[in-house]
């Protein structure tokens, strides 16, 4: 800042004729709007308005000639002049500014005086960098040298004005911590209303009492995390155009078009369900496509994503819809067909008239009373799934219970246990598998038809058991054992035909996040628990999960295989490259990617082969001799572009 006094700097000036002292009448000073300072202390202004009554002026005001005669505008002294308001002062002296100066010299006057008496708050001072730079042409190195301070105190300053007014005025009280502006800054590009809940999320104080508190530290390791919270009750806070990938949605959040809602209205009648039961979940596909768009948002480290639009969302709302729609349709049909099989006359051998022997179709249309034969044969076969479903979770859930809810707490337990979303996911966990398997979660009866009745708990009773039964743990083995056992029972659980759509948890258990960021176990793990439950599960109960592992390994083998065949492949192409014309090289990078994907030829790497040269032939133009011409030193070869383009 600088070392010279506002006075010694009046005093310098006004020996060259820049200042005049007088003394004004303080109903002839106006106030500028340019005064950076806002804010007023009004226990502040009383003291000084006592001193100035009984002491008089010792320090004068800086104005400028107003636009109206006779008139003066104030360039610093507001404080002083609201003071001699107070103390009914009459005139009020005054340095008056005679000399014109550049735009925003006034400003950077009042600023410069402020900083060296009472300091303006952060607010106020950004607010002064901000005039300073679109009125008077300033840059921020500029306001920086002005000063005397650092670029980086301008920049810091300037950020405040990202946010939103009520956010401003948190930071300029203090309240809100300087060194998050810049991570709420971020997140007002993403969503202007997310700083707000953001700093809800601090200031607000954990949900439950047992919760750790939400710092502003947290905030700035996972900024989208802490937005996003920990509670299913906290997406409440977030815009109505802000939802939250994994978490489901009512279909009324999404303002759908006339053909959408039409396959909504048809999905729902298959599904024999009410539209207001529809739930829209944003999936791992899903989110893909709105990483494309650049409508989605991921946390810190990948596992949690915020979908951003109203547009963006409905048109995966309707992608989700159709996709639904089209699973439903052909699952109807297939049912059709079965029946049809069902129910059509068999080929039948008849005579002919020279005796031989031939066969006939049958293609008569099938009697109402075939149809209804074929209906009741499928809701037959119906019930006997959901029987046989029913008693494999039993027995699984009995067999988890009597062999896994004790285990020896070793490498892979440790392992398991830490890439597992055990905490942040246990109500999905037990409303997936618990409460379909586990003997005595789910209300089992007999119909009058021998069919099988289940009441299966849900999502809240679900996950108060789920505690109730992890609480029932009083030993580090049986807090793992009984931990893997409510893993397992989400894993391997089936909820088709045991539990109707409307009912159906739509959760998949999975040890993975977004990306590969996470434990470094993580790809270990649904092996890992896999092989505990084969170790420790009957036969009846542990082969299906044992032909399930083998066929998981098989894939992976051929998975390998495929990847070194794909390495070569390209390997080989790449050497080739330079010998290829444009258009080959081209047909080459679709081949690539139809047969082994579209990472087989990322676009970083076709673009550099499609920015080869043309190959050329080999010059056939007789060779000079003696002395060459020497080439002007300013000439360059043409870069590879203008090759091309030429």
């Amino acid at each position: 800042m600088p070392t010279m006094t506002q006075a010694d700097q009046a005093t310098s000036e006004a020996e060259q004729g820049t200042y005049t002292l007088c003394d004004i009448a303080v109903s002839h000073i106006v106030v500028s709007e340019n005064n950076p300072r806002k804010q007023f202390d009004e226990q502040e202004l009383e003291r000084l308005a006592h001193a100035m009554s009984t002491r008089g002026f010792n320090h004068p005001i800086l104005v400028k000639p107003a636009e109206q005669e006779g008139y003066y505008e104030i360039i610093d002294g507001e404080r002083r002049w609201r003071a001699a308001q107070q103390a009914q002062v009459e005139l009020i002296p005054a340095l008056v500014k005679t000399r014109r100066d550049a735009p925003g010299a006034d400003l950077l006057d009042a600023m410069l005086a402020n900083g060296l008496g009472i300091s303006l708050d952060v607010l106020e001072e950004a607010l002064g960098y901000e005039t300073l730079i679109n009125d008077a042409g300033y840059t921020r190195k500029g306001i920086a040298e002005a000063f005397q301070i650092p670029l980086a105190r301008v920049r810091e300053r300037l950020l405040i004005l990202d946010l939103p007014e009520k956010l401003r005025h948190q930071v300029a009280a203090g309240i809100v911590p300087l060194m998050v502006v810049k991570t709420l800054g971020a997140l007002a590009k993403i969503h202007p209303d997310l700083p707000e809940v953001a700093v809800k999320r601090v200031l607000g104080g954990p949900v439950k009492q047992w919760d750790e508190p939400t710092t502003w530290e947290h905030l700035l390791a996972n900024p989208i995390a802490v937005v996003i919270g920990e509670y299913e009750e906290q997406l409440a806070d977030l815009p109505k155009d802000v939802f939250v990938a994994g978490c489901s949605y009512p279909v009324s959040a999404f303002e759908l078009d006339e053909e959408t809602t039409e396959s909504m209205g048809l999905l729902c009648e298959l599904l024999q369900i009410e539209p207001e039961e529809f739930a829209v979940s944003f999936d791992r596909e899903l989110l893909d496509q709105a990483l494309a768009l650049n409508a989605a948002h991921l946390s810190a480290n990948k596992a949690e994503a915020l979908i951003v639009g109203v547009d963006v969302a409905r048109q995966l709302a309707g992608d989700l819809i159709d996709r639904s729609l089209k699973t439903e349709l052909k699952q109807a049909q297939d049912e059709r067909e079965n029946a049809e099989r069902a129910s059509a006359p068999r080929r039948h051998r008849v005579d002919g008239g020279d005796g031989e022997s031939g066969e006939a179709d049958a293609t008569q249309r099938p009697s109402d009373e075939e149809i209804e034969a074929g209906r009741k044969r499928a809701l037959e076969e119906d019930r006997r799934l959901c029987d046989e479903t029913i008693a494999r979770n039993q027995r699984l859930g009995a067999a988890l219970i009597k062999h896994v809810c004790k285990v020896r707490v070793d490498e892979r337990a440790l392992k398991i246990l830490t890439a597992a979303p055990i905490s942040a996911d246990l109500a999905k966990i037990a409303a997936r598998g618990a409460r379909l398997a586990f003997p005595g979660w789910a209300e089992l009866s007999t119909r009058k038809n021998g069919s099988t009745k289940a009441e299966y708990l849900d999502y809240l009773a679900g996950e108060a058991k789920a505690q109730e039964f992890l609480t029932g743990a009083s030993t580090a083995a049986e807090i793992a054992g009984r931990t893997l056992a409510l893993l397992a029972a989400a894993r391997w659980a089936k909820e088709k035909h045991a539990v109707s759509n409307s009912k159906a948890s739509n959760y998949t258990l999975r040890f993975t996040s977004y990306s590969d960021r996470g434990v470094p176990w993580q790809g270990e793990v649904e092996d890992l628990l896999d092989e505990i439950l084969i170790e420790k599960l009957p036969p009846e109960v542990a082969d299906p999960i044992r032909e399930a592992k083998e066929h998981r390994e098989a894939l992976r083998a051929e998975e390998e295989r495929r990847e070194r065949e794909r390495d070569g492949v390209v390997a080989q192409f790449v050497e080739q490259a330079p010998s290829l014309t444009c258009d080959e090289r081209q047909v080459e990078i679709q081949r690539l990617r139809h047969e082994y994907g579209f990472s087989a030829m990322p676009p970083e790497q076709s673009r550099k082969l499609m920015e080869l040269p043309e190959p050329t032939d080999s010059p056939t133009a007789e060779e000079p001799s003696g002395e060459a011409t020497p080439q002007d030193e300013s000439e360059t070869p043409a870069p590879p572009e203008m090759a091309l383009a030429a």
